[in-house]
């Protein structure tokens, strides 16, 4: 590569993303002019579904054949994703690709250099980027052991193709992109000595969403394949047959805990493709990472191997008597406490699935305001605390009172720190002025605020009585999106 010569043009503020704003606004004005009102979402609900749709059916064929569960899990990633991307592209066209997506702070300094220099170097910070992986994996002890297995499985099937077709997509999106010189570039320049040009904000950055993809990727991928290899071993044909037949309340439990499993493989399946697919070319890529240490830690208290930690030694909030022991002696609300859970769970899948394929954790992928999201700002993090007190009913204790006590104050912890999430990730994407339209729309008008003004017409003095109290019941309520 020829020495690297060019200055440095600041790229210039935050007018590209207020581009993209107004053309996703609906009536194509500036969002700080706008009365509140919906903006329009990212993704499109029906095309998410009909991608769910193709998975469930892939899930529930393959699970019967011979294939290995690696197999099963990139069969049913790639039918859901190509639905996606197909209807993506057909129906909603130029709006998804290529669009000019710089937000404020994490916009990079154009170099000014030529194509095939600029190539050049992506190609190295990629290789860099996935070495940089793989020292992470050789190293850490978890990852030698079995924590990385079934990522490690699908590398093996698909390194060859990915490695044939890195370059050509390399050349393919800096061809499109109206912003070329992104993270990738930056990580280059570094590689090669050009210290002096690489942007330190851009590279942390870089580094940030590929440590997300790191720790994120084989968990929620192992997730998926360990509920894979139960799927293929449940006798679920047999348990909805017997259902069909004699709908009796046994049988029903038998469907429901299926159905909740199967949510659960769902759930995971979609976020495994959203990591794996963080793509410019599918309007699927990162357009930041949660900047915040405070953000990073309270995000991953929620996952293994934190939350084993934390939740054995400092939130055991179960008593080990769950509610199908409670209620064992009450059928009927038996019944009806298990479709409440149900229902909780298809809560927070269809939270899951508004993402299409643009779901991680502590990201920005866009801004999500239809199904779930235009009622409740959290609906996965609200569905998943909930369901936490339906299941474990900690309020109730052979122990007394005072233990009952104590396990709902644990439990009341949990549900603190997804309220911290909640609230670190508010911060995060607002620097999205779509973000902070769909805030200013939500204060008036998610489930909270509606149930209050609904209840205020039914309860005079209600409304001037509860102002003080509202902003903090609407975060706990309607939480910020789940990433």
């Amino acid at each position: 590569m020829p020495p690297l010569k060019g200055k440095r043009i600041r790229a210039g503020g935050m007018a590209p993303r207020e581009r993209e704003s107004a053309m996703l606004c609906s009536d194509g004005g500036v969002h700080n002019r706008l009365p509140a009102k919906l903006p329009l979402s990212c993704t499109v609900t029906w095309m998410n579904y009909a991608g769910v749709a193709g998975l469930s059916i892939t899930l529930l064929v393959l699970s019967r054949s011979n294939l290995p569960i690696t197999s099963i899990a990139i069969a049913a990633i790639a039918v859901t994703a190509m639905i996606i991307v197909v209807l993506e592209n057909t129906f909603v066209g130029p709006r998804i690709a290529f669009r000019p997506i710089t937000t404020d702070g994490y916009s990079a300094a154009s170099v000014g250099l030529p194509q095939r220099q600029r190539i050049a170097l992506k190609l190295l910070g990629l290789a860099a980027s996935i070495g940089a992986l793989a020292l992470l994996y050789w190293l850490l002890p978890i990852y030698r052991a079995t924590g990385a297995t079934h990522l490690f499985s699908l590398v093996k099937a698909l390194w060859l193709p990915l490695l044939i077709c890195a370059p050509f997509y390399v050349w393919y999106v800096d061809q499109k992109s109206p912003t070329p010189e992104d993270g990738y570039v930056h990580v280059g320049l570094l590689c090669i000595g050009s210290w002096h040009l690489a942007d330190a904000g851009i590279v942390r950055q870089h580094c940030l969403q590929w440590l997300i993809k790191a720790f994120f990727l084989p968990l929620i991928f192992g997730f998926f394949c360990n509920q894979l290899a139960w799927l293929t071993k449940h006798p679920f044909e047999s348990e909805i047959a017997a259902f069909v037949v004699d709908p009796s309340a046994a049988n029903w439990f038998r469907v429901s805990d299926f159905l909740v499993n199967f949510a659960i493989i769902l759930d995971v399946a979609l976020g495994s493709l959203g990591y794996l697919l963080t793509l410019k070319l599918l309007d699927a890529e990162v357009r930041s990472a949660e900047p915040k240490l405070f953000g990073w830690v309270v995000c991953l208290l929620c996952y293994p191997p934190f939350w084993g930690l934390l939740s054995q030694n400092y939130l055991k909030y179960g008593s080990g008597t769950t509610w199908t022991v409670w209620l064992a002696d009450l059928p009927t609300l038996k019944v009806f406490w298990s479709i409440a859970i149900l229902a909780l769970t298809l809560l927070y899948l269809s939270a899951t699935i508004q993402f299409g394929l643009r779901f991680s954790n502590l990201t920005h992928r866009g801004i999500l305001t239809n199904g779930p999201y235009r009622w409740l700002k959290h609906p996965a993090y609200v569905a998943k605390n909930l369901n936490w007190w339906l299941i474990s009913l900690p309020f109730l204790s052979t122990a007394g009172i005072g233990e009952s006590i104590r396990l709902s104050v644990l439990l009341i912890g949990v549900n603190t720190i997804y309220f911290l999430r909640a609230k670190t990730e508010e911060t995060h994407l607002s620097v999205d002025p779509i973000y902070r339209q769909y805030l200013q729309f939500m204060r008036r008008n998610d489930l909270f605020a509606l149930t209050r003004r609904g209840l205020a017409r039914r309860v005079p003095g209600l409304l001037r009585a509860s102002r003080l109290g509202a902003p903090v019941l609407q975060s706990i309520i309607s939480p910020a999106r789940r990433r």
